[in-house]
């Protein structure tokens, strides 16, 4: 995450390139606590996430992660 004053975010990336639904779990907790900016299908926006997210074949997911 780049430092930008008071107002900066920090996002996790998550990616599935395989064709088979996948479990990410993070080793530090806080690194999957948060909720989905964005997905490759444009339809987990705003879902919450602590722990493990589970990812379909061939997503990818922007985590915004709370503090």
């Amino acid at each position: 995450a780049a430092e930008g004053g008071e107002n900066a975010q920090d996002f996790l990336v998550v990616l599935n390139l395989g064709h088979q639904a996948e479990v990410f779990t993070p080793v530090k907790p806080r690194l999957a606590k948060g909720a989905i900016a964005l997905s490759t299908f444009l339809d987990r926006a705003g879902e919450q996430v602590e722990g493990a997210v589970r990812l379909r074949p061939n997503e990818g997911v922007i985590i915004r992660l709370s503090s």
